[in-house]
């Protein structure tokens, strides 16, 4: 069904996640330099910075750097945002690539160059960064910023495992995370450790439409077809569905064997004026629920406004197999002498109502007329060969009972079962 549109909504996410990240200004003061030389460039280039004069940083570090063979990390964070100030992304990586080498547990170095290869569009080697920057006791948000990472490039067991240890360092984890890690294992389709995420969720959130959709996905993956539709319904009670989303609904019901809930889902899918192929849905699933008049009453609402042939013979159908037999021998005729196309099977059908009534002759004559047409001649003909047993043999007793004076025992019906009606119940398949 899907019924979620997940692919929008993490992405979604994931561009929240890029954009709240940020690049950290190197604390030119506080850091330790090898040289009071390295000091004072520091302390030139952090001013050129301060008032945007990027061309002017570069002019005081460039030389230095490129002459020295491990400058100070500080010195590094200056060149590389003077280069990302003036749009000059392949420096600016190359500038944090040669830092990390040199400084391979520096933070801030490690930080700065996660977010300059995020924006470059580098997921994988941003989600590394992002990780090994945390691991150098940068802020556990940074976590977040690598599962968001491996998520863009579908690492999802790799975004959930980094969200996991994310959410047991917290007592009270970020919802964002928890979303994070939903989305993950729904793509890793780690589904049971997604619905006891996302239950974890709902438990602050029980009146957000997007989480109770996201439920019904995860559940139908599973099979539960009653949990999803349980969900989905939640769903649309909250987010003020449309007709079509309800007889979804509806149908999820039906096929998890609870046609009442179905009913219900129905009713909130159909306007004051159904069409008829509506009331015919709603006739079949208070069948399903064995609301035999209920069901009668929306299947001919459906037939008053659209005569069908197939719906006449369901219709006959059904009263058949809810042991309404004389309603649906009438059913049936009506069927076979208005519509050709259905004439052999509603035949057959009129005769077996008329075989559980033990109306021989009215089953005699239906079969005889299911006879005549092809894909039915030869079960008509073996049932006609029963019948006509039956008959024959009251025949006989009756005949038997007048000749001697004795009052007859037991009725046709009784009769006809001594003649062996049961052994020919395999006709009515």
């Amino acid at each position: 069904m899907i019924f979620l549109r997940l692919t929008y909504w993490l992405l979604a996410l994931i561009g929240i996640s890029v954009l709240c990240t940020g690049l950290d200004a190197a604390p030119a003061y506080a850091a330790e330099f090898d040289s009071p030389r390295e000091h004072r460039l520091a302390y030139r280039a952090h001013k050129e910075l301060e008032n945007e004069d990027y061309e002017a940083c570069l002019d005081v570090l460039s030389s230095y750097i490129s002459e020295n063979e491990s400058p100070a990390a500080t010195l590094f964070v200056l060149q590389a945002q003077a280069h990302s100030g003036l749009g000059q992304e392949s420096k600016t990586l190359a500038t944090y690539a040669r830092a990390a080498k040199l400084y391979p547990e520096n933070e801030l170095i490690l930080r700065n160059y996660a977010v300059t290869s995020q924006q470059a569009g580098r997921m994988t080697q941003a989600a590394r960064l992002f990780e090994r920057a945390q691991a150098q006791g940068g802020d556990a948000e940074l976590l977040y910023q690598a599962g968001a990472a491996w998520f863009q490039t579908k690492h999802y067991s790799r975004a959930a495992k980094v969200i996991q240890q994310l959410i047991a360092r917290r007592a009270e984890p970020k919802m964002e995370w928890v979303e994070l890690l939903v989305y993950s294992l729904i793509q890793d389709r780690q589904w049971r450790q997604a619905e006891n995420q996302l239950r974890n969720l709902l438990h602050d959130r029980p009146g957000n439409a997007d989480l109770w959709r996201m439920l019904a996905h995860i559940r139908s993956e599973q099979g539960d077809l009653l949990g999803a539709a349980s969900a989905l319904e939640l769903a649309y009670d909250i987010g003020h569905a449309g007709a079509k989303k309800w007889r979804d609904v509806a149908s999820m019901y039906a096929s998890a064997g609870v046609p009442m809930m179905a009913v219900r889902a129905m009713r909130k899918g159909m306007g004051e004026s159904p069409e008829p192929e509506l009331c015919w849905r709603m006739g079949r699933l208070y069948a399903q629920a064995l609301r035999t008049d209920a069901a009668v009453e929306w299947m001919d609402k459906a037939l008053a406004r659209e005569r069908r042939p197939g719906w006449l013979l369901e219709k006959a159908q059904m009263l058949y197999s809810h042991q309404r037999y004389a309603h649906s021998r009438e059913a049936a005729t009506a069927a076979a002498k208005a519509y050709p196309e259905v004439r052999g099977e509603a035949w057959m059908l009129a005769g077996y109502a008329a075989w559980q009534k033990q109306d021989w002759q009215t089953a005699k004559e239906a079969f005889a007329l299911a006879a005549k047409v092809e894909e039915t001649a030869s079960r008509a003909a073996a049932c006609l060969q029963t019948v006509n047993r039956i008959l024959e043999s009251q025949h006989k007793i009756r005949m038997a009972d007048s000749s001697s004076g004795r009052p007859r025992m037991g009725s046709d019906a009784e009769t006809g079962e001594r003649a062996g009606v049961n052994q020919n119940r395999d006709h009515h398949s």
